[in-house]
C-alpha cells in the first residue's frame, strides 16, 4: 500500500513514557521529512502514516481513530490534494467524501451516520453549501493541528533532570496558509529559564509548518501549544486551535 521511500538517510524516533514507540520519521540530510512517517498512540495502535518528498505528503496518507478504525484516507501530489479525501465515523461507516483536482474541491457528500445513505450533494443544493463547507473546514483543520503537532514534538527533548519538575510554558502561535510562522507570543513561561529555552527551540527548529488544506480557506491558524511535565515524565503537548 505504501511504496519505498526515496533517498532515506536519517531516521528520527520518539517513545512514550512506557517504552511504546511514538514515531519514526525518515529524514533527509537536511532535516527534512523525506520517506515513511509513521505515528503510534500510547497503546500500541497505528495513528497516522503517510510518505514524505521534502517536507511534502507525497503519495496516500491515512489516519486512525485509537480504537483502530480508519478516520481519513487521501492522496496528495507533492503537497497538493488529489484524487478522494474520504473521512469515517468511529463505527466504521463512511461520514464524508471530497474529490480533489490539482488542489481544488470538485465534489463533496456527505454520509448519515446511522443509515451510511447520503445526506446532500453540495454541487446540486446551494443553501447547504455554507454548512458544508464548515464541516470541510472542521475537518481540515482537525487532520492539520495533529500535523502541526508531529511537526514540532520531535524536537521536543527534555533532559532527565528537568523531567522530574512540574514545569509548564505556553506558546500562542500564529500560522499562515502555507505553513510559514508568523509570530510567537508567550502567554506564560516556567520558573525554569532551562525549560523555556527548550521549548523556544522546539518551535524555532521547525523549518516549515504544514500548509492548510484545501478546504480551511483561512489567511492564518492562531494555536495555543502547551509544553508541559507532569513531574515524573513529559506528558503529551495540549494543542488548542483558537478558532475565530
Amino acid at each position: 500500500m505504501f511504496g519505498c521511500a526515496a533517498h532515506k538517510d536519517l531516521v528520527r524516533e520518539g517513545r512514550y513514557p512506557s517504552g511504546q514507540l511514538n514515531y519514526h520519521i525518515e529524514l533527509d540530510t537536511s532535516g527534512r521529512k523525506q520517506g515513511h512517517e509513521t505515528w503510534w498512540y500510547d497503546n500500541g495502535t497505528k495513528k497516522y502514516e503517510a510518505i514524505n518528498d521534502k517536507d511534502q505528503r507525497n503519495g496516500m496518507f491515512q489516519a486512525w481513530f485509537p480504537e483502530g478504525t480508519l478516520w481519513y484516507r487521501g492522496y496528495e501530489d507533492h503537497g497538493v490534494a488529489q484524487d478522494s479525501l474520504i473521512y469515517w465515523y468511529v463505527t466504521g461507516k463512511i461520514q464524508t467524501v471530497a474529490l480533489f483536482k490539482n488542489g481544488v474541491q470538485v465534489h463533496y457528500q456527505a454520509f448519515d451516520s446511522a443509515t451510511a445513505k447520503p445526506v446532500v450533494d453540495t454541487m446540486a443544493i446551494k443553501r447547504k453549501q455554507e454548512s458544508l463547507q464548515a464541516l470541510v473546514r472542521k475537518q481540515g483543520i482537525a487532520e492539520w493541528s495533529e500535523r502541526v503537532q508531529a511537526a514540532v514534538e520531535p524536537y521536543w527533548i527534555l533532559p532527565k533532570e528537568l523531567v522530574k519538575h512540574p514545569y509548564e510554558s505556553v506558546a500562542l502561535i500564529r500560522i499562515g496558509r502555507n505553513g510559514d510562522l508568523r509570530n510567537v507570543n508567550w502567554l506564560s513561561k516556567s520558573s525554569s529559564s532551562s525549560f523555556n529555552a527548550l521549548a523556544v527551540r522546539a518551535i524555532n527548529k521547525v523549518k516549515r509548518f504544514p500548509a492548510f488544506p484545501p478546504g480551511v480557506p483561512d489567511a492564518t491558524l492562531e494555536i495555543q501549544y502547551e509544553f508541559v511535565t507532569s513531574g515524573k515524565a513529559p506528558k503529551r503537548k495540549k494543542l488548542e486551535l483558537l478558532d475565530h
